[in-house]
């Protein structure tokens, strides 16, 4: 379990009380492997090795990490982007909140409508929202 703290600094829950690590980040997700993900105060996209962040280049406002391992973020343009493992690959749209469940990213568009990408592009799915969250299948 990871958190951001009042103060921006990022935390891990270790068991029993909550560490402390380097660093100031806005938005969070961990992947499957326990690793978190984050956008920094400086906008920038960030991996934890398990020591440091290391920058994974661009610009977000805001990151989701599937079950998959998939890694999507929220330029600070308000476009989508996917990690490809090495860098970030643009995709079609306008986002203001992600989630990634197993297989895809959701997405509240612009518009305030939830979105699913299907791979090559986001299918609207009705409604209208301000925010998304996913939760996990046992």
């Amino acid at each position: 379990v990871w958190i951001i703290g009042t103060g921006k600094a990022p935390y891990h829950w270790n068991g029993s009380h909550w560490i402390r690590k380097k660093g100031c980040i806005e938005r969070l997700d961990v992947d499957p492997k326990g690793r978190p993900w984050a956008i920094g105060c400086d906008k920038q996209p960030y991996q934890w090795d398990g020591s440091s962040w290391i920058a994974r280049g661009g610009a977000g406002l805001d990151i989701g990490v599937g079950a998959d391992g998939s890694v999507w973020i929220i330029g600070t343009g308000k476009a989508p982007y996917h990690w490809n493992g090495s860098h970030w690959i643009r995709k079609k749209g306008c986002i203001t909140r992600l989630d990634v469940d197993r297989k895809a990213a959701w997405a509240i568009g612009c518009d305030k409508q939830p979105y699913q990408w299907v791979g090559s592009g986001w299918v609207a799915r009705g409604g209208q929202g301000l925010d998304i969250g996913i939760g996990g299948k046992p």
